[in-house]
């Protein structure tokens, strides 16, 4: 029996509440969009003292002048889930990967980010404890593509396991500057038909649909285009971001002899982002196909019908729900508290009224 949080959601032609229970009282707060949905949910579980050991928040975001935020811990590591916090941790610093912080710089690196709205934490807690079983794995890799035969483990000098997280290419094939490498937030090596066949998993969690313009960093990227299945819309930065994975896989696959992943032509990049926000997301695009003119046409019903619009090969790409990834695992003994963790902080229960 999970834990997930219920919210009754409430909307009005202005504005939308979320009503929801607190030891027999009822309670509510505002939020207009997803982004804002996230902020609220966490501060109500800070409140609440389960899920982050405690922790009273107040925290200082670096990127907002370093003020002080309900939903920013004060203490980091209670950003983790519990049982993999020391491992996270060390796997970080022994393989020399990121977090990502708002302001970021080398000093802390090393430290996770106190933002409980962190998508890089939200993928961790999700896989990391998976990540040293490898039927479990393969569970996880058949949801995504069924034909998968095995997975193999891979990624880090020290500690490999069936998923890597954070992975940069060794080769820089895209030629970007150290300090702004394209990195897959986990990586899952498998096989199909004794092919090696990379899972590129990108990892979303409140983050809005960004239409910043981005063709001027474009241009950097436009020698790779010739023989790739991209085809257009990558000035937006949602899509950008999506670009830039396709670009480091496809030449991960180009120049596969001198690699370390020995990858064939085929791959399957998949965006994890939470249902609610995916229904934002593809509203962006209908007004966008709505409302745009002529000379930007592309736009269409959802998301994934945009983005695979851009792809010469639409089967490359795939959307899943954290918790629809997830599934196979959902009933095996080891996962239970996990399961319990995920629901009550990520899963909760959005029901209209």
């Amino acid at each position: 029996m999970t834990k997930e949080k219920i919210y009754h959601k409430k909307s009005t032609k202005r504005e939308t509440f979320y009503v929801f229970e607190v030891e027999g009282e009822e309670k509510e707060f505002k939020a207009n969009s997803f982004y804002d949905f996230v902020n609220e949910h966490n501060k109500v579980l800070i409140e609440e003292g389960k899920i982050f050991n405690g922790d009273i928040g107040g925290g200082i975001y670096e990127k907002k002048d370093w003020k002080t935020y309900p939903y920013i811990l004060k203490n980091c590591e209670n950003n983790l889930y519990s049982p993999i916090k020391n491992n996270v941790i060390t796997y970080f610093k022994e393989n020399n990967k990121r977090f990502w912080h708002e302001n970021e710089n080398d000093k802390n690196k090393y430290i996770p980010t106190g933002n409980t709205t962190s998508s890089q934490i939200a993928c961790l807690n999700h896989l990391f404890l998976l990540r040293d079983y490898r039927d479990d794995v393969l569970k996880i890799a058949k949801n995504i593509c069924p034909n998968i035969e095995k997975v193999i483990p891979f990624g880090d000098r020290f500690n490999p396991g069936y998923i890597a997280f954070e992975h940069v290419s060794p080769s820089n094939r895209l030629q970007e500057k150290e300090n702004r490498l394209t990195s897959i937030d986990a990586l899952i090596i498998a096989k199909e038909k004794d092919k090696i066949l990379p899972l590129i998993i990108e990892w979303k969690y409140k983050e809005q649909f960004c239409e910043k313009d981005k063709t001027e960093s474009l241009q950097e990227y436009k020698k790779f285009f010739e023989n790739s299945i991209l085809n257009e819309l990558y000035k937006y930065n949602t899509f950008y971001q999506l670009m830039r994975q396709t670009l480091w896989v496809e030449q991960m696959i180009t120049h596969k002899a001198a690699e370390t992943i020995q990858a064939e032509k085929k791959y399957i990049h998949v965006l994890v982002i939470p249902k609610e926000n995916e229904k934002e997301w593809d509203k962006c695009c209908i007004d966008k196909r709505d409302w745009e003119e002529k000379s930007e046409e592309g736009w269409k019903e959802t998301f994934e019908k945009t983005w695979k619009g851009c792809l010469k090969d639409k089967e490359k790409f795939k959307i899943r729900t954290p918790e629809k990834l997830l599934a196979p695992i959902l009933e095996i003994k080891r996962y239970e508290n996990l399961i319990d963790y995920l629901s009550e902080r990520y899963w909760c229960k959005i029901e209209e009224e």
